[in-house]
Parts: structure tokens; sequence; C-alpha cells
């Protein structure tokens, strides 16, 4: 029943209760019982009251939202633990003691949840929510994030970086500015927390929405080494201001049901008992070329060295027995390339090491492109050299990366559009699985790529994205190409239509079956 019904269903009973009482009394006025009456109806219609105020002021005060519990009841700080001592309660609020601070948290941990409150801060005021905090050590990087909370108008913030903004994952994710009320006012706030993923609504507007295992860049390169934390407790980061919070509502969600591999599959081979893959668009054949410029193209897998095994990472596997100049490919055509905001992912199990299996020279694992390795194309690949490196090259337009058209000798390492593993964890007793990921490219923003083994991210590349296949490209020459100059073992590529999160490739590296 909700406040305003019970306010006036008891309203009204206790109206009735009063007219019947007076009837009662007037019709024994002349009864030598009249004093007595009175003196109990007096007492009955005080008890009432008494009665009916504390449950109103406690229906108002703790009655949560249903699948909501209250985690604050007005009164103390009964269930918090940390520094208590640094907080009090005034006026049914939580208020950080002037001059004091550090973090308030709940005795309960939680993993995924909602978190409604009310607060408000005093001129300059300056507090933050820490979320998933492990109870010691600093809200902002020990536990999974701080979420700023700040009188955003006062002059002496009027520098700051954008992530120390209100709302801001603190020193991650800044939020959208404009929407606190005045300072002095309450304001209304909920936050979403699913995994990795972090929402803000302040006073009815989503002024966050971030998923913190894909952020890579930190406010004064500080890394978040808390971020990856998937349970903890809840509670305020004080900064010596007298910031006011009430009416604490949390509830716990449950976990999320994820299948078992992520979504959003373009293109799939298994090579379990041939090189058909599976497309959006129904069913793709493997290509063979004489040279990699792919002029003389024949249907299906026509190179000697290379067969299928049963001995894969997920079945069976494609075996590259020894170096060939012929190439096996895919069309491009079903991969999802896009001229605006081209984001995407290549996953990939191999098998080799790469220093004692690999003839001498370069080797592309994988490449996908429809001109050349330096012109709009993706790819992987082992150095020339001993001990041989692991690359990922995101080479945009090559008018767009090297307009002078410098050689590629005399440009330096760190202006070559490329992330360098050194010593890679390859062997030819155990898999590795090898991801990498885009996002961005073709935008006006920077382009975003990733590199991870393992389910374990080896470095990002951040840097303007132009591939401007045209229509004939994309149709008729961009190639997913496998095993150029490769010796070793092969098994289960995927593309993917999105940028997976670092938790989707760790579940693509810890696959068992299908």
């Amino acid at each position: 029943m909700c406040v305003m019904c019970f306010l006036k269903f008891d309203f009204l009973a206790m109206s009735s209760t009063m007219e019947r009482l007076h009837n009662r009394r007037n019709s024994l006025q002349n009864s030598r019982l009249s004093f007595i009456l009175d003196t109990s109806m007096q007492y009955a219609i005080s008890l009432f009251l008494a009665i009916w105020c504390v449950l109103v002021g406690t229906l108002s005060t703790i009655a949560a939202e249903p699948g909501f519990e209250s985690i604050f009841n007005g009164h103390d700080l009964n269930g918090w633990a940390g520094a208590v001592d640094d907080y009090e309660v005034i006026d049914g609020s939580i208020v950080c003691k002037q001059g004091r601070g550090g973090v308030l948290f709940t005795e309960a941990i939680y993993d995924d949840f909602v978190v409604k409150l009310e607060f408000k801060v005093p001129p300059g005021g300056n507090n933050g929510l820490a979320i998933r905090y492990p109870g010691s050590g600093r809200a902002s990087y020990d536990g999974m994030c701080e979420l700023q909370v700040l009188d955003d108008g006062a002059e002496k913030y009027g520098k700051l970086d954008p992530r120390q903004y209100h709302g801001s994952v603190y020193g991650m994710a800044a939020a959208k500015r404009g929407y606190l009320k005045p300072v002095g006012e309450w304001n209304s706030q909920t936050v979403t927390v699913i995994g990795p993923r972090i929402q803000v609504e302040l006073n009815g507007v989503l002024i966050v929405d971030a998923d913190v295992d894909q952020i890579t860049e930190y406010k004064d390169d500080r890394p978040h080494p808390g971020k990856a934390l998937r349970r903890g407790h809840f509670g305020f980061a004080g900064h010596n201001d007298p910031v006011l919070f009430r009416n604490l509502e949390i509830k716990r969600l449950p976990a999320p049901q994820e299948s078992s591999l992520p979504q959003g599959l373009l293109f799939h081979a298994d090579f379990d008992h041939d090189f058909i893959a599976k497309t959006q668009q129904g069913y793709e054949q493997i290509q063979s070329a004489a040279t990699l410029d792919r002029k003389e193209v024949q249907l299906g897998e026509q190179i000697p060295e290379v067969s299928l095994v049963k001995d894969g990472r997920l079945g069976g596997a494609v075996k590259f027995s020894s170096k060939s100049q012929q190439v096996l490919f895919y069309s491009a055509a079903q991969l999802g390339y896009r001229p605006k905001d081209w984001s995407g992912t290549i996953s990939v199990w191999m098998k080799l090491d790469p220093d004692a299996d690999l003839e001498p020279g370069y080797c592309d694992p994988i490449q996908f492109t429809p001109r050349a390795w330096n012109d709009a194309c993706f790819f992987v690949d082992f150095d020339k050299d001993l001990p041989r490196a692991f690359r990922l090259g995101v080479f945009p337009d090559i008018k767009s990366w090297n307009p002078r058209n410098v050689a590629w000798d005399d440009i330096a390492s760190a202006a070559r559009p490329m992330i360098t593993v050194e010593r890679p964890d390859f062997s030819s007793e155990s898999w590795t699985h090898v991801c990498m990921t885009w996002e961005h490219a073709n935008s006006e923003q920077a382009g975003l790529a990733k590199l991870y083994l393992n389910g374990k991210l080896q470095g990002s590349l951040r840097r303007s994205m132009h591939f401007t296949w045209s229509a004939d490209e994309v149709s008729k020459h961009a190639a997913l190409m496998l095993g150029i100059y490769y010796v070793g073992l092969m098994d289960d590529l995927r593309v993917y239509d999105h940028s997976l999160s670092e938790a989707e490739i760790r579940r693509l590296a810890s696959a068992v079956s299908d």
C-alpha cells in the first residue's frame, strides 16, 4: 500500500473513531460515568494519534520500492563499517564531518546492484560513491571505482580533468554536465552496476554509461587496478566536506544469464570436418590462390601443405605443415565492413613454437585487406628476427599513415601503426588464443585497436583509422587470408560485428566447446 493511501485510510479511520466516541459521550452526558468516559475518550484519541504518527513517520523514512532494501535506518550507522568516527547522522542524513574523511561502507557485500539515494552538497562540497569497495585502500583505485560527488559550479573546480566532475567514474570516464540542482537543494541519483558496466542517472538524466573493461586511458596515466572487481561493499569516500546523503535503497541484481560465447558473430570456421564457414548470410567456401595478389583463384582448399587434423583446440583444426607461397582465404564481403564507425573482432587459436617451427622470413597467420599488408589492412604476424616477436598491424589507407611513401626500414618503430609483443606466449605443446579488436575506424574520433593473448591485454593503439574500401573492393577483392608463410596449427576462426569486451574475450579464451 502506498504511503498516501495509508494516510488517507488512517485519517478516515481516525475520524470515524472520534465520531463514534463523541456520540457515545453525548448519550452518557448525564451519567455518573461521564467523567470516566471523557477521560477515556481523550486517552484513546491521544493513543491513536501517537500510533498513527509513528506508523506514518516510519513508512515515510524507511519504506523502499519493491525489490529494494533500505541500507540506512535514518538514526545511526548500524550496518556500516570503516570510517564510522568520521561520519555522523544529522536529521535523517549521513554526513561526513567537517575536515574529516575516509571511506564509510556497508557491512554487506554486493555483486551486481542498483542503488538509489538523495544527496545535497554544500558550496564547494566533495565526496564520492565507493563502488565494489574491497574494505581497505582507496575507493577510486583499489575499489572498482569511485563515482564523483561534487559541487561542479565551485570556482576552485574550474580546471579539473573532465573525469573528475560530478557523476564521473573518477579518472576513467567523464559524465555529462549541467544536471545538478543548485547548491543546497536535494538531488536524486540512481547507479546501476552490472559486471563491468556502470550507469549513472542524475535527476532523471543518464549522465554516465561506461564499461570499465574497455577503458585503457586514465587521468595522469594512472591505472586503476581495482576496476576488475566484480563484488564489494557500497559506501562513501569523504573528502573533508559535510555532504549529506539520505533515503538510501539498494537492490541486488541476479547474475546475468550469459550465453557460452559472445553475441554478434558474423563468421565462424570451426575446421572440424571441412573448411566451410558459417556466416550471417549462409555458408562461405574457402578459396585458394597461387600468390598473395589472388589473381588466379580456385574454389576450395587446393594447397598440398594444408590439411585438416583431428587434434584441434575445439574439435578439428587446420595444419600448415610447411611454408607455402600459395594462400588460403575467405571473401570479406560478408565480414561487416562499414564505411562509417566500423568496429569488429577477429578471434583464432594457434599452436606452434615460432622460433623452432617457422621458416625464415615474416609470417602472417591472419591478414584482412582488399589491397596489401601496408594499405588498408589488419594483420597479426611474427617478426623475421629471432626471438620472434608477435605483432598486430593496423594499417589504414597508406596515404593517411604514410603520405610521403617513406621506405619501411626508414620509419621509426614508434611511428609504425603496430602493437608488438616481445617473447609472446606460444608453444607447440599448448594452444594460444589470439584476439584482435578495433573500434571507431572510419570516424572523426581516433580509432582504438587492442591485442589479446589468452584473454590478457597485450597492448592498445589509438590513432586515426581510415579504411576507405570501395564497394568494388569489398565485393571482389577484400579477403580474410590464413596462414601466409605459417607453419603450425590453427583452429576456430571467428569474426564479430563489434569490439568484444575483455570479459567476452576471456570467455572465448576459456571456451571448451561450442
